[in-house]
């Protein structure tokens, strides 16, 4: 989204805007959030739910056939699954940092994060442990490398439990996202992640693929093997970013580029 409901300048800012590689001057921009609202218990949503949500609000919007779809991460396997399941509706396609289905390793870590949350409310804690969770989850969004060059490892006292740099920010992540995340949709929107088994070869629209090569999440050859796999016509970006699965937010110049390139140029 380029703005949130309150008029406030929202992610991908720098992606999405006029004269941008999502250039709002040229294209009409849906930007839409995912299921659930405001169950108070956690649901079953896959991302082909969420794709035959999406295709009802186009209904809704009278559009037809649209000209792209961008998504990234969770919203890439939503973007793989409107394609696969509405071939029709769509002439192109990029995907970034995501894949057909799960890698086993990431839905290890996301079943900790959960187990995590569901403890914490059994003790009557749910945001604790939403808190916590998030904190793992960052761990895994970045890589080594970043963490090493952003914080000292010496702790910062000398009893047991004080804390370090990397820590303090872990904590202040957790405690943010605590704050706007419901511990029934995290649990409902993580177990959405997990659910996703796509069929490329029923995705016949024009794609490009985006891989980060220190993504620990999804794994580029994960998603350099489903650009391989989808029946339209495709290409493959890899880049080689510091922040790991995050590139798609904090290394957008990596890549802008080459979505304007594919998303101005003429469809096959």
């Amino acid at each position: 989204k380029v703005a949130d409901a309150e008029g406030e300048p929202g992610w991908w800012r720098a992606l999405a805007g006029p004269g941008l590689a999502i250039d709002t001057l040229r294209y009409r921009l849906v930007g839409f959030d995912f299921l659930p609202g405001e169950e108070s218990k956690a649901i079953t949503i896959t991302p082909d739910d969420q794709a035959r949500a999406l295709a009802f609000a186009l209904d809704s919007l009278g559009v037809s056939r649209i000209h792209g779809f961008v998504g990234a991460s969770y919203g890439g396997f939503i973007g793989l699954s409107f394609a696969a399941l509405y071939p029709a509706r769509i002439e192109k396609l990029c995907v970034i940092s995501a894949s057909a289905r799960p890698d086993p390793m990431t839905t290890a870590l996301r079943g900790v994060q959960r187990r995590i949350i569901a403890f914490a409310s059994q003790a009557g804690r749910p945001q604790e442990g939403v808190a916590l969770a998030r904190q793992l989850a960052m761990t895994t969004y970045r890589t080594a490398d970043e963490f090493r060059e952003r914080f000292e490892s010496a702790p910062k006292g000398e009893r047991v439990g004080d804390p370090y740099d990397v820590c303090e920010y872990l904590e202040a992540r957790g405690r943010a996202y605590a704050e706007v995340m419901p511990a029934a949709r995290y649990l409902t929107l993580s177990d959405s992640l997990d659910r996703a088994n796509i069929d490329p070869a029923r995705v016949r629209a024009d794609c490009l693929f985006i891989g980060s090569k220190t993504d620990r999440l999804t794994p580029s050859c994960d998603t350099e093997a489903t650009a391989k796999a989808v029946a339209g016509r495709s290409s493959y970006l890899e880049i080689d970013s510091l922040v790991g699965h995050d590139a798609f937010l904090c290394d957008v110049p990596l890549f802008e580029g080459a979505l304007k390139t594919f998303l101005d140029g003429a469809p096959s």
